[in-house]
């Protein structure tokens, strides 16, 4: 079971936890990882790849801090020229956004 979410509020100095809403979109959570990318845009938190003996991971997450949800991003039914290629697994990466689009650099796998 993946670890809970938790916010930290700055006005109080204090941490909670929060538990996304199961009935929003996924039910599904990101396994647990560590190594990987994430990054923060507009009003979710991205995530991609990483590690957990002894798979790699290559997904993509998206937390919603506004609905509290996940949703997975999958390449299926996507246009096989704008999604192609896709980033392979990876851990240990940097990733970043600029504009509308994410940049992955570097990492192993």
């Amino acid at each position: 079971m993946p670890p809970p979410c938790r916010e930290w509020t700055a006005a109080t100095n204090s941490w909670k936890v929060i538990h996304p809403n199961p009935g929003r979109y996924d039910l599904e959570k990101p396994p647990p990882r560590y190594l990987s990318a994430h990054t923060q845009f507009r009003d979710t938190f991205i995530v991609h790849g990483g590690y957990m003996n002894p798979q790699y991971h290559d997904d993509l997450w998206v937390f919603n801090a506004t609905v509290l949800s996940w949703v997975k991003i999958t390449y299926r039914h996507r246009n096989f020229l704008v999604y192609n290629p896709r980033p392979t697994v990876r851990y240990g990466h940097s990733m970043t956004h600029v504009g509308d689009s994410l940049l992955l650099f570097g990492g192993f796998g």
